[in-house]
């Protein structure tokens, strides 16, 4: 038998442990569209349908609140302009999103977000992006200060009846210490002014993007909407096989189950809206006005040369890395697409080939490493040399860019 073939097989056990967790229950396949979750309907959507008529529903009920909450026009009368933010997985690369975010705060010229989607890391930046400026010293907290030792601890023999490598207890009580109730209420309450705040998971049982709409979430302000709303941030960030997959509670005709909800990174890197939604149908719905798209991937974003020693780990790491910046790629250009269609102005920012820096051999969550790539995003934003109107052509590329050896 390969290595290749033992590893599959590892990775394969793995899940299957997963989905076998103790007490776990699973959800027939037939009732997969029909279930809901048991604090409410209309909590979520699939990533990749289009259910055209709850859209419709949906944002005429947006309409209403921002109408109700003045926030379509300025104190002159005039229509102000719609800004989108997007925010991408990319693990300790959410430093950078973190640099920019506080830059963009004290050059002045950050907006308020009408719409803020998150994934992977960027789930737990785009709640505060959400709530705005003031937040920003919790995201440098978080991604210049806190390392390995705060997040979790290695497991050994446990780790195949856990279903994960780690013990992220701790990563979850500090989301669950910072994400905390007054968070929660601000957030609903500016759901409540016509500001839409997604955040996206994988269901592993599906294999497919779910979009939680989490100012809906925060709004119903009980104790249950609240473990809710932090489960759904610690699940976009759990990495398969890593971290342990979260279990949500779904209900159908007054029965209970269980989905595994894991990293969202794994079915998306970054996405706006859901892949079929056409803009034309948002602007027949909520008006004609400008509007302002920004994307920041918090990983790199052209090929980058590096040598692979021949070794069945390097070449893994190497080739996940690889699919993760080519799906990256992917979902930044149907953006991309989705803003030139809708004649919105694109904006894109991410780590650049100039940041050489590397963790610490054994520290995945190096605080040092994060530190130096938050100031590398401080200083790109703050000298205004971070956003790009366009995704880059790697054909645009000059070769020697190219052969940069880490």
């Amino acid at each position: 038998m390969t290595r290749s073939n033992k590893l599959l097989i590892l990775i394969s056990q793995l899940i299957i442990i997963a989905c076998s967790y103790p007490g776990h229950r699973s959800l027939p396949q037939p009732l997969v569209s029909s279930v809901e979750v048991s604090l409410g309907d209309s909590l979520r959507f699939w990533g990749d349908e289009d259910d055209f008529l709850r859209k419709l529903i949906e944002l005429e009920r947006v309409r209403h609140r921002q109408e109700t909450s003045g926030l379509i026009y300025d104190e002159h009368g005039q229509r102000r302009v719609a800004n989108y933010l997007a925010l991408s997985g990319g693990g300790t690369g959410g430093a950078f999103g973190a640099g920019v975010l506080n830059a963009w705060s004290d050059l002045g010229t950050r907006p308020i977000f009408d719409v803020v989607t998150g994934i992977s890391t960027g789930a737990i930046i785009s709640v505060f992006a959400y709530l705005g400026s003031e937040y920003d010293h919790f995201l440098e907290r978080f991604y210049t200060e806190i390392g390995d030792e705060q997040l979790y601890r290695k497991r050994l023999l446990s780790a195949f009846s856990k279903g994960s490598l780690l013990n992220i207890q701790r990563f979850e009580d500090l989301v669950r210490d910072t994400i905390d109730a007054t968070v929660i209420s601000e957030v609903g309450e500016a759901y409540s002014n016509g500001r839409l705040l997604f955040i996206g998971t994988t269901n592993l049982e599906t294999q497919r993007l779910v979009i939680w709409d989490m100012g809906k979430i925060a709004s119903l302000g009980t104790a249950e909407a609240q473990r809710l709303f932090q489960n759904i941030v610690i699940a976009s960030s759990s990495i398969p096989g890593v971290f342990p997959p979260v279990q949500l509670e779904v209900e159908y005709r007054g029965k209970l189950y269980d989905e595994l909800h894991v990293d969202g990174g794994i079915s998306r890197q970054v996405f706006l809206f859901p892949d079929s939604w056409d803009f034309s149908s948002i602007s027949s719905v909520l008006g004609e006005q400008e509007r302002r798209v920004y994307v920041i991937r918090n990983d790199e974003f052209v090929p980058k040369w590096q040598s692979v020693p021949i070794g069945i780990s390097a070449i893994t790491i190497r080739s996940i890395l690889t699919l993760i910046k080519y799906q990256g790629r992917g979902d930044v250009l149907r953006i991309y697409q989705q803003s030139q269609d809708a004649k919105m102005d694109f904006n894109l920012a991410y780590i650049g080939l100039e940041f050489n820096e590397k963790p610490r051999k054994g520290r995945p969550f190096d605080e040092d490493y994060m530190a130096k790539l938050f100031q590398y995003g401080y200083s790109r934003a703050i000298g205004h040399q971070v956003w790009k109107s366009e995704p880059p052509e790697f054909d645009t590329l000059f070769l020697p860019e190219l052969f940069i050896d880490e």
